[in-house]
């Protein structure tokens, strides 16, 4: 199957700003972090709007968003709905920190915020479980589609941290939620290809043995295992354990960030590659 880039970029970005709004909204639940959340929550806003740009390159024409509208059962149409409210709780949480609102009614919308990302995470993949793609019909898809955009999210909010000049000690418990995310989506990517490896229907095309010594094997183990996970794991796991800091938390967290973009391209490009259906027609 062709790799629909504009989708692939358009589930990047939304899942960055889904997954640094969640983190915001968290922040502010916890109150820490509070030079943070700002910046965070302007940023989650700027990616979710280019990742609607992105999207638009894949309709082709702006006008045919109303007719995906008119479906509204569809997994696009949900998702749309789901980007539209995301980010109009975004905006209304910058209002309120803007005009200097009460904690109380931060954290109102800072929840209601947060379910509508959880919930906009989980949709951009659920819209990929189809049964006539044996490779997609799994619900490993969406649950790596979260944990990619809680790993993009703490990257961003990392930055920010260090950035902003937060408290070591918040900027130890950021590196801390990165690590153990990042090793969640280890084993997710592990049991997504133990699920290749016995999956029904079996064909070449999408077969494990393609991402563990095929062709696509480059992209799997240089794109997504190396850069994708295993740098930025090596790289937060180092400064967690590190009693003197080599590297600043601001090289951590940027290079980390470019790392898991790269990874979660590259997972993006390959779950289309291995996307045929179960009958192939000329």
């Amino acid at each position: 199957m062709e790799i629909q880039w504009p989708l692939v970029f358009f589930t990047l970005l939304t899942g960055l700003g889904a997954g640094a709004f969640a983190f915001v909204a968290l922040t502010e639940w916890l109150g820490k972090a509070e030079r943070t959340r700002l910046p965070g929550a302007s940023t989650a806003l700027v990616a979710m709007a280019a990742g609607g740009v992105a999207s638009v390159f894949h309709l082709g024409h702006l006008e045919r968003i109303f007719n995906v509208l008119n479906n509204l059962r569809s997994g696009i149409a949900q998702e749309m709905i789901l980007i539209g409210l995301t980010g109009l709780a975004i905006v209304v949480y910058i209002i309120v920190v803007r005009l200097g609102y009460s904690a109380q009614v931060r954290k109102i919308v800072a929840l209601v915020g947060l379910v509508l990302a959880t919930l906009l995470a989980i949709a951009i993949g659920k819209s990929y479980v189809l049964a006539a793609r044996p490779a997609w019909n799994t619900w490993l898809l969406p649950l790596l589609y979260f944990v990619s955009a809680a790993v993009l999210g703490l990257f961003t909010i990392y930055i920010w941290a260090a950035l902003r000049k937060e408290e070591e000690a918040t900027v130890l418990a950021v590196n801390r939620a990165t690590l153990i995310t990042l090793a969640v989506q280890a084993v997710v990517v592990v049991a997504y290809v133990v699920y290749l490896a016995v999956a029904p229907f079996p064909n070449p095309l999408r077969s494990a043995s393609r991402l563990l010594a095929g062709d696509l094997a480059p992209v799997f183990w240089g794109g997504l295992v190396v850069v994708g996970l295993l740098i930025p794991l090596g790289l937060t796991a180092w400064f967690f354990v590190a009693k003197k800091k080599v590297l600043p938390s601001l090289v951590v967290a940027v290079v980390g960030l470019v790392c898991v973009l790269v990874g979660g391209g590259a997972f993006r490009a390959l779950m289309y590659i291995l996307g045929s259906s179960i009958e192939k027609f000329s």
